[in-house]
């Protein structure tokens, strides 16, 4: 598995760098990190944290300088984690419960004012790892729970403090249940009385362009 995400990753840069050089792209690199909780897991707070990184190449649209398309390949880790309080009993299903996808985001960024600008967009994933430990603290090996594919909405804000260097503060959540679990709908919203697992992520970092001055 780790020779296929290094593949990848070497795959995508060298064409994210061709095209980025390019006078109708921009690429570069993202470096940011996440807050992650799972709904549905009887515990709250985006209590793990994470790695939110990769790579990037955008368009800018020419009839509008303000709106950019972009594309991105991702390094994500998501799950959720109980706080262990020697003082109160939490409440949860597990101790730790990580998943790390292979996420593809496909973003609109319009500036509103200034430096000041809004992002949306749809991201699907590939997960590449899981990790659980239980409330009894024993590790398991292989575990199972997340679905080979997911499909996220994500919603944020930038502040450009340059050409080259731009901040985003991101909120995601996954669109339907993430779970292989029976006792799981698909649709989490709709699920009367047993709710499906939603991974949701708070994110913040930088994007850094290459090919500007």
């Amino acid at each position: 598995m780790k020779a296929l995400i290094t593949f990848i990753f070497t795959f995508l840069l060298t064409i994210i760098v061709n095209f980025g050089f390019s006078q109708f792209f921009k690429a570069g690199i993202i470096l940011g990190v996440n807050g992650s909780q799972i709904t549905g897991d009887n515990m709250l707070g985006f209590n793990k944290g994470g790695i939110n990184s990769g790579l990037f190449i955008e368009h800018q649209l020419i009839k509008n300088e303000n709106l950019s398309l972009r594309f991105e390949i991702n390094y994500t880790q998501k799950g959720s984690r109980r706080l262990l309080d020697p003082y109160t009993i939490t409440p949860g299903i597990w101790d730790l419960y990580r998943a790390d996808y292979i996420e593809i985001p496909f973003m609109l960024d319009y500036i509103i004012y200034k430096q000041y600008g809004i992002t949306a967009g749809l991201a699907s994933a590939f997960n590449v790892n899981e990790k659980y430990i239980p409330r009894d603290g024993s590790d398991f090996e292989d575990f199972n729970l997340a679905k080979k594919f997911e499909t996220s909405l994500l919603i944020g804000l930038t502040f450009h403090f340059s050409e080259k260097l731009v901040f985003f503060g991101r909120y995601q959540s996954s669109i339907y249940n993430f779970s292989t679990a029976s006792n799981t709908p698909i649709w989490q919203i709709w699920g009367d009385v047993r709710k499906g697992y939603i991974h949701v992520l708070t994110s913040a970092g930088l994007r850094y362009y290459f090919n500007l001055k």
